[in-house]
């Protein structure tokens, strides 16, 4: 496979269900990029909740605030934001909604909340009435957010997502986008689209992965995420992503040797019981082998088991 592009969603498709990313699949993106392979995170995230994961991993590109902002190289190269009457219409309508109990608003600058106490000199409790800042994104928790979805659907210059088990909608301009902001990176570094792999899980994702390349989905991800992709690889928590990557891009099967993750003892005891419970009349023994299993020795992530079973 020809890829010069990897687009990755974090929660859910990198990040495990913990919020971190392993050893693994850091080391994989590492040896990716050393071969000039560009790497971008395309999230929902806003820049002060990626800190901690960008100073593990090194990457060319991030579409952050589900693509209403770029940055190449640390540096923002590009922002869309709302048109002015949809923007006070649109937080207007959420302040006086009694279904919303959580309103947020970010531009470049500053972000706006309503009722919630953060200790950051940026961060403001109520929203500029005037319309002299243009926001990029503003999410809102409702307990029962049809009304307001609804009224959303009346404005041509918009589009909203809503988070997949939560209370949350994401509402950004219409030209912000995962996809669009992928295409804008693809276009600046004249990567052409057929070499671009994208990874995913949510509704967010869809565009990227049926748009792209290759459209790879976590196997937790949603159906309808699945649907639209080319490939289906192993889910957050096994680094699925990581290795759709070391087997397809590499072409072989490279050898990573990572230092000893005490979560390997935590994962050999869940595949036993698993085992146990449904061999438990012929299983004598099931032991944990090779290198993952020496306390303190680097090796291959993977674990090596020994079964002994009664001679039938």
């Amino acid at each position: 496979m020809n890829i010069k592009m990897i687009v990755t969603d974090l929660d859910g498709t990198l990040l495990r269900s913990d919020k971190t990313i392993s050893n693994y699949t850091i080391e994989i993106l590492k040896k990716l990029r050393e071969e000039g392979v560009k790497i971008v995170f395309a999230t929902a995230r806003s820049m002060a909740y990626l800190t901690d994961y960008l100073s593990q991993i090194r990457i060319d590109g991030l579409c952050f605030s589900n693509g209403s902002a770029i940055t190449e190289n640390g540096i923002e190269i590009k922002r869309c934001t709302f048109e002015k009457e949809d923007q006070q219409a649109i937080i207007s309508r959420l302040r006086n909604e009694k279904t919303v109990y959580r309103i947020s608003a970010k531009n470049a600058v500053h972000s706006y909340y309503n009722g919630l106490s953060v200790n950051d000199s940026d961060v403001y409790y109520d929203f500029p009435h005037d319309g002299s800042e243009l926001f990029s994104s503003i999410s809102f928790r409702s307990t029962k957010p049809e009304s307001v979805l609804d009224f959303l659907n009346t404005l041509s210059g918009i589009h909203y997502y809503r988070v997949t088990g939560e209370e949350l909608t994401d509402v950004l301009p219409k030209s912000a986008s995962k996809w669009n902001a992928i295409r804008y990176l693809s276009e600046k570094w004249h990567i052409h689209i057929s070499e671009i792999v994208c990874f995913g899980d949510d509704f967010n994702d869809i565009e990227m992965l049926e748009n792209c390349g290759i459209g790879v989905a976590v196997s937790n991800a949603l159906g309808e995420v699945k649907a639209v992709s080319n490939y289906v690889c192993g889910s957050n928590d096994e680094d699925g992503a990581a290795h759709w990557l070391e087997e397809n891009v590499f072409g072989v099967r490279t050898i990573v040797v990572i230092p000893w993750q005490a979560e390997w003892v935590t994962e050999f005891a869940k595949i036993k019981s698993e085992l146990d419970a449904v061999l438990s009349d012929i299983i004598i023994s099931i032991e944990h082998v090779g290198s993952t299993s020496v306390v303190g020795l680097a090796a291959k992530p993977i674990i090596d088991i020994d079964i002994v079973i009664e001679e039938s």
